[in-house]
């Protein structure tokens, strides 16, 4: 797949040209026209119930109307769940099994997961995503840190009221401790690194920031 960016698309056809085997040209790569990697038509992911048994589940948002998701076993390929989101729609299965599975939908979506059960004191599930809108579910915590000067962010619950909204310059972070349990959505005018979970010791996770 080779992604292009062009200032406007006219009615009808337009011929683009890609130009090939000159060693001395000069890169241009845009890695931002690139759909973040946490968003996709297609998952492959274990469950990992057996860590906790209670409340582990996949999280999924859609970023379309009329999306059709599927979850199957990948080890038997049986369907085992099915729905239908429209765009901002969210839905979660609960998986608590140790079993390979296959997540396919028909438009993009984000997922999730996590194996928050009633002893949170014992949980360490925090990950981290990159962009600029973004939606995800937040057990409890939620940082947001921006890259950029004047960096408006808007933080949304799932019926678009406004939860927390303000300005981050370079460097700076945002920080609640007490969200209730529930999807939530992240506009900024620029990309942030949003880390979400419930924190407690021996945390090991990878942390998605600028290319």
């Amino acid at each position: 797949r080779i992604w292009v960016k062009v200032p406007s698309i006219p009615t009808g056809t337009k011929t683009i040209y890609l130009y090939y085997g000159n060693a001395t040209a000069t890169l241009a790569n845009d890695f931002s026209l690139i759909t973040p990697n946490y968003i996709g038509t297609e998952f492959y992911s274990t469950c990992l119930g057996v860590i906790d048994g209670t409340g582990t589940a996949f999280r999924i948002t859609s970023y379309e109307d009329n999306n059709s998701i599927t979850i199957y076993r990948s080890d038997t390929w049986a369907s085992v769940w099915s729905t239908t989101l429209n765009k901002f729609g969210t839905a979660s299965y609960t998986c608590n099994a140790d079993l390979p599975y296959y997540i396919n939908s028909t438009k993009p979506i984000s997922l999730t997961y996590d194996n928050i059960g009633p002893d949170h004191a014992s949980d360490d599930d925090v990950t981290s995503i990159y962009g600029n809108k973004i939606w995800i579910r937040v057990p409890r915590h939620l940082w947001i840190c921006s890259y950029d000067n004047n960096n408006f962010v808007r933080v949304q619950r799932t019926d678009l009221t406004n939860l927390w909204s303000g300005t981050l310059n370079e460097g700076a972070c945002w920080y609640s401790g007490a969200l209730t349990a529930g999807f939530f959505y992240i506009n900024a005018t620029f990309d942030v690194t949003a880390q979400f979970g419930l924190e407690d010791d021996n945390i090991y996770t990878i942390i998605y920031g600028r290319t």
